[in-house]
């Protein structure tokens, strides 16, 4: 057997370097093993961080949409309220002025027609006995008070009258 002389410092030396080497191995695995960690909690990191963004981005999404939802109510309210006092403006603006003016109008063309009526002087022509005014009378007489018509057919009678008896009157009155 051939066996290479070795001396205990050849020998010492050799451990020193084979726990050098086993040494380093283990600090390189080490290493490798931190910079797998590391990159695997940044990996961990970013997709927590993308995560976070888009529930921030779905919340600001939600409020801005309740922010809308709520614009637009309180403008509905606004408006309702708008509306509400516009018409209580014009409901006061038609009892309190232009009611008034309407029923001082009326009042006027009432008068008016009073003073034309007495105006005219005293009727000398005798319509009692008249055909018209009869035939008119009996008229309105026939209408049934059921006739959905009969306000309007009772005024175009009255008036018919109205006009025959102005008319016979300033014959009368020319002759």
């Amino acid at each position: 057997m051939n066996r290479p002389t070795t001396s205990n410092a050849q020998l010492a030396l050799l451990g020193r370097l084979e726990g050098e080497r086993l040494a380093s191995e283990q600090q390189w695995k080490g290493h490798v093993a931190d910079n797998q960690m590391i990159h695997k909690t940044a990996e961990v990191s970013a997709n927590e961080q993308k995560e976070n963004v888009k529930r921030a981005t779905d919340v600001a999404n939600i409020n801005r949409g309740l922010m809308a939802e709520d614009a637009r109510t309180r403008a509905g309210i606004i408006a309702a309220a708008d509306t509400a006092n516009h018409n209580s403006l014009d409901a006061w603006l038609m009892n309190y002025i232009e009611k008034p003016i309407q029923e001082e109008a009326y009042k006027r063309k009432a008068y008016q027609d009073y003073y034309d009526y007495l105006s005219m002087g005293p009727m000398e022509y005798d319509f009692t006995n008249d055909s018209y005014i009869n035939d008119a009378q009996r008229r309105l007489n026939e209408i049934a008070d059921d006739d959905p018509q009969r306000d309007e057919k009772r005024r175009a009678i009255l008036k018919d009258v109205e006009n025959y008896r102005i008319q016979r009157s300033n014959e009368y009155k020319l002759n």
